[in-house]
């Protein structure tokens, strides 16, 4: 499911490009509801981008560390040998 984050000016291409009709006017700015199915157009038609993907309702947030980065080593000629 997507969600609107704050400071949507409520302009509505989202809304209009929505195929399930789950976004709606909600005061200034648009709500996305259950009927959406995830296809995400809306996030490619919303001018100031503030449509993404949010949690699932009733699915617990997770959040995950990143695997430590490796040390990128280059071999290097030792003096002398080039």
């Amino acid at each position: 499911m997507y969600v609107v984050k704050e400071g949507c000016p409520g302009c509505g291409n989202c809304r209009h490009v929505c195929p399930t009709g789950a976004i709606t006017q909600d005061g200034i700015g648009v709500k996305i509801d259950e009927k959406c199915i995830d296809c995400g157009i809306c996030v490619h038609y919303c001018p100031v981008r503030l449509i993404e993907a949010g949690p699932v309702p009733g699915q617990a947030v997770t959040t995950q560390e990143a695997p430590p980065r490796r040390k990128t080593v280059r071999n290097e000629p030792e003096r002398g040998e080039e």
